[in-house]
């Protein structure tokens, strides 16, 4: 099923919110993701033509559109934190490589970069 689904960024990052969550609805999308809920909306136009996600009009709430995942979104979805559980196993092994002396700088470059 994955072989021929092509995602954009964007599209992994509701994806990622989505399945964090179960579902969820534009406006908490977007500001989970800091952008707009147009941007939300549109993206999941084409999330949902590609059967990543399923979108959901609630009965008492016209303008409220919630956003689950369907079987493809969920495999994607899986794929995801299984890559991000590996990054960041690797990450914590080349940490480990490091003093405390060493981390703690390497902490306040992150913080000022940050910032």
């Amino acid at each position: 099923m994955l072989k021929n689904t092509r995602i954009s960024l964007t599209e992994c990052h509701i994806i990622a919110c989505i399945g964090a969550n179960g579902s969820a609805n534009g406006t908490f999308i977007a500001k989970t993701l800091n952008t707009t809920k147009g941007s939300i909306s549109k993206t999941a136009a084409k999330m949902s033509e590609k059967s990543l996600i399923n979108t959901e009009r609630l009965p008492n709430n016209k303008k409220e559109v919630h956003y689950s995942l369907t079987d493809l979104g969920k495999e994607l979805y899986r794929l995801h934190e299984n890559m991000h559980g590996k990054a960041k196993d690797e990450f914590a092994l080349k940490l480990e490589k490091f003093t405390a002396c060493e981390l703690e700088t390497i902490r306040a470059f992150l913080d000022t970069v940050n910032k």
